[in-house]
């Protein structure tokens, strides 16, 4: 048992309001992010030194395509603090918080949390946000199947974006290779050269297109590197992985997980096939695959030979717009989960009024 005590206070309508508004919405490392507070009553007159007590939090963005724009990119919450602080407003009950973040070898986005208390004790937050990104645009990878057999070419979408989400022309230079793991040496290894590369010219809408055969054909997990290079010669980096299944193995040069599980495209019509590999580091395990909607649509019970297997799921249109495939698998005495979820085109239908 336990019991706690909080402390209730009554609302009071705020009698003054407080802005906090940066210089810009996007910078780039080694930039000084300014923003600007203020602070005024609701009949005008300014809030004249108030106390303003800050934090600055760091968030990083990750987009499911790799890049960090738009619609396309999720954050972490607020993240780690980078600064805190106390200042006071001028006669015009304003202040300006310059920063300067240390450089990060990814993009980010800075929200600015503050809290303004008047000489009656009153007290108001508010928070600003901005995005800083490693150089003046974002790459984004995506391989146009995640499952592949060994040898055959891997096709990648890249595309490139500004920070607001317009496209940009760049150069990218993407290559192909293979981080194989060493278990005597616990460590991974990388090839002395790219299995394969090439450069790609993005287009007026940000888009381009490469194929790339590896040379040699290598089975297993194949990294995608990307590397570009703005005006100001910051180098923008972004990565993505395929894996090259190769029926005749059952162990490939990886370090496996306890359980990881990844289908091998982003969405799928009905009538499609999807194909998962499997990776544990039990070996032999058998696995539990349930294909999850509103009710258990599929079934299959697979044991493994080694710690790498394949599970195939026909998608039904009955699947639209979705379902999660869950994947079990014993380890010991503990059930190790993992879930996908695997998204399904729906048929379109017209209204006809």
């Amino acid at each position: 048992r336990g019991a706690a005590t909080v402390a209730v206070q009554e609302y009071r309508k705020p009698e003054f309001r407080v802005e906090v508004t940066p210089d810009r919405e996007v910078y780039v490392d080694g930039d000084e992010v300014r923003f600007r507070v203020a602070a005024n009553y609701f009949f005008g007159a300014p809030v004249f030194g108030a106390r303003v007590r800050y934090n600055l939090f760091e968030s990083r963005l990750t987009g499911e395509e790799g890049g960090d724009w738009g619609e396309g990119g999720e954050e972490e919450a607020y993240g780690r603090m980078l600064k805190s602080g106390e200042a006071r407003t001028d006669a015009d009950g304003r202040v300006a918080l310059p920063f300067t973040p240390a450089r990060a070898t990814y993009d980010r986005r800075l929200t600015l949390e503050v809290e303004v208390l008047d000489a009656a004790g009153r007290q108001v937050a508010a928070r600003g946000r901005v995005v800083v990104g490693r150089g003046e645009f974002a790459v984004a990878l995506r391989p146009l199947r995640r499952v592949l057999a060994t040898g055959e070419a891997v096709g990648i979408e890249v595309t490139t974006r500004d920070h607001a989400g317009r496209p940009v022309r760049a150069a990218v230079r993407v290559a192909l290779d293979q981080d194989a793991w060493n278990p005597i040496e616990r460590r991974y290894t990388r090839s002395v050269r790219p299995l394969a590369e090439a450069t790609v010219n993005t287009d007026s809408s940000g888009h381009g297109f490469v194929s790339l055969s590896p040379a040699p054909a290598r089975a297993g997990r194949l990294e995608i590197r990307a590397r570009a290079q703005d005006a100001r010669g910051a180098v923008i980096t972004a990565g993505g992985a395929v894996w090259m299944w190769d029926a005749r193995l059952s162990d490939y040069a990886y370090r496996y997980p306890s359980l990881e599980a990844f289908a091998d495209r982003e969405r799928y019509q009905p009538g499609d096939t999807a194909t998962v590999v499997v990776n544990t580091d039990a070996r032999n395990a058998v696995v539990l695959a349930t294909v999850e909607g509103r009710d258990v649509e599929d079934v299959q019970v697979v044991p493994l030979v080694g710690h790498t297997g394949v599970l195939r799921f026909v998608m039904k249109p009955e699947y639209a717009p979705n379902v999660f495939l869950a994947l079990h698998v014993r380890r010991g005495r503990e059930v190790q989960t993992r879930t996908l979820e695997l998204a399904v085109a729906a048929a379109r239908h017209d209204l006809q009024i």
